[in-house]
């Protein structure tokens, strides 16, 4: 991309950004030619930072901007057998994904699928294993191992006998999607159940694993045990301890450091309880006696996640069915404290299974259902969670999920795809079949760091209902119609300005501040779904006599010397 300025500010396109000829779609260009860049794609144009582009008193930046409506949810696709019970999906390799959830036989079933950047979702394989003796019993979970192995743990019948036990299955997952099952499969035959819920999977270090479940005869479990790279178990491993002696619901593992695990559940009396262990190189289990309430009334559904270092959060349902997020910190040797943070992020609906997940930065996505029967639909929202714990407000309305047309969602679970490509796996409408889709989500999380951009210093962004123009990140907004726009904002050491076609659209009073100088490189397209044409940047604010002069006559610009 050439800069015909003179500067030698010249850009390369990132990712696929298209460039769109005017012969060819006039109505997609503003003169000569645009460009078109596609968020999914993370297609963008990267101009180098230079001291003529660290403009430091005054400014104008502006541009021809047609941006274009993604629509929320990009495809959507049945599991591959009618049932599709508690679905549970995990990254394979490359554009390949892994979905793991109960069909109608009562079987499990392992599907893989091809998710573009763009959205679009094509089934590949199929195999199934297991047997559980009623439906949404099996709860299937899966985790990578190595770059192709995979291991699942399941609900099912031993030996045709009518009692439950958590079994565990290796198998192979090529980048092609083909499924091979290594022929390695463990009972965990100790304890049986007629009520379980999803076990809870966590690598560990090298070829250790730990997987916690409850019964309800002997409460919370928690194992590990060894598994090589070839996916063969060494039952003689096993190690064991009871996390909690009569409850341990809805367990959920994370890694805190090499040999210290967290373990955040629902215990007695429906408390949220967040534990500490240490685990040895060898599966040794051992109980420091870290413990905290994380909340004293009620924690359903505990979602834990890692967000930076010592710090974790955990997402999870109060008696109220609202939703709530809370940050602890959790230390390589296991000890835990409050950090005192916490935000309700849904008190409207029901708040049913959150599941929490990272998305870019500093911002989080929850999605969740609002209810586990009946007629039910889904939600996502995202929050930003500071490295030290803090929690601030959504940065975007939550978004309902639910296809049209079909009336039940229950037991989400999302998964990061590209930056601001999600997947989400939950069962489905009346006749329960799995549903897998893809959505958007976040392309409006923070505007100074979109669309044409020197991060920190200044900008424009454009969805098609609002325009946004930013210096050191003070912002201006204004909202649009869709279509071609003609957008600038100036600074003049006094006044930072947004014009809309050479109109005055919005102003804040800023003066005697000099633009941040930054190493940051400059821009187009980024994070940003739409055309780009025409842009410029200049070291003085120009009139709004200049501006209409370049929205009348397209294509002109100002030469200083």
């Amino acid at each position: 991309v050439k800069d015909s300025s003179g500067n030698l500010n010249h850009g390369i396109a990132k990712n696929n950004a298209i460039i769109i000829n005017h012969t060819t779609q006039p109505f997609n260009t503003i003169h000569n030619n645009s460009g078109f860049f596609n968020v999914l794609r993370d297609a963008y144009v990267r101009v180098p930072s230079s001291w003529s582009l660290n403009i430091s008193k005054t400014i104008t930046v502006e541009a021809w901007m047609k941006p274009q409506l993604l629509p929320p949810i990009i495809d959507i696709v049945d599991l591959e057998e009618k049932f599709g019970y508690t679905p549970y999906i995990a990254h394979a390799s490359g554009d390949c994904y892994a979905i793991v959830s109960e069909d109608q036989s009562k079987r499990g079933t392992l599907q893989t699928v091809r998710i573009s950047t763009d959205g679009n979702i094509t089934s590949l394989n199929t195999t199934n294993f297991g047997d559980a003796k009623t439906s949404i019993a099996l709860r299937p979970t899966i985790i990578k191992m190595t770059e192709k192995m995979f291991l699942i743990a399941y609900n099912s019948r031993y030996q045709n006998s009518n009692e439950l036990y958590v079994h565990l299955r290796t198998y192979n997952i090529s980048t092609n999607g083909s499924i091979e099952y290594t022929g390695n499969e463990l009972a965990l035959q100790d304890y049986a159940s007629s009520t379980p819920n999803r076990p809870s999977l966590q690598k560990i270090t090298g070829d250790i694993y730990a997987i916690a479940y409850w019964i309800p005869s002997q409460g919370g479990i928690l194992k590990t045990l060894n598994i090589s790279s070839y996916g063969q178990f060494n039952a003689s491993s096993i190690k064991m301890m009871q996390y909690d002696a009569v409850s341990g619901y809805e367990p959920c593992i994370v890694n805190v450091s090499d040999n210290v695990i967290a373990l955040a559940y629902r215990g007695a009396l429906d408390h949220g309880i967040l534990k500490t262990f240490n685990i040895t190189l060898t599966g040794d289990i051992t109980y420091r006696g870290d413990r905290v309430e994380f909340d004293s009334i009620a924690g359903f559904e505990p979602c834990l996640l890692q967000i930076s270092g010592k710090v974790h959060a955990i997402a999870y349902r109060n008696t109220d069915k609202n939703g709530y997020v809370k940050t602890f910190n959790i230390s390589s040797d296991g000890s835990i404290t409050s950090t005192g943070n916490m935000m309700t992020f849904e008190d409207t609906v029901p708040c049913f299974d959150p599941c929490i997940i990272h998305g870019d930065q500093d911002f989080y996505v929850i999605d969740y259902a609002t209810g586990n029967s009946g007629s039910t639909t889904g939600y996502i929202t995202t929050i930003k969670i500071g490295k030290t714990g803090s929690i601030t407000t959504q940065t975007e309305a939550r978004r309902e999920f639910k296809i049209n047309g079909r009336d039940r969602c229950y037991n989400p679970i999302i998964l990061h795809i590209t930056e601001h490509l999600f997947a989400i796996s939950f069962t489905g409408p009346t006749d329960h079949p799995g549903e897998l889709i893809t959505i958007n989500i976040g392309m409006d999380t923070y505007p100074p760091h979109r669309g044409i951009t020197k991060q920190e210093s200044y900008g424009i962004y454009a969805n098609t209902t609002t325009v946004v123009g930013s210096i050191n990140n003070i912002m201006v907004s204004a909202p649009i119609s869709p279509g071609w726009h003609y957008f600038a904002i100036t600074y003049d050491s006094v006044f930072i300005r947004l014009y809309i076609n050479a109109s005055l659209a919005g102003s804040i009073l800023y003066p005697n501040h000099l633009i941040n100088q930054t190493p940051a490189d400059l821009l187009f397209g980024r994070n940003y779904y739409g055309y780009i044409d025409e842009i410029a940047i200049y070291d003085q604010p120009l009139t709004q006599t200049q501006l209409q002069n370049h929205f009348i006559n397209r294509g002109t610009f100002e030469r200083y010397t």
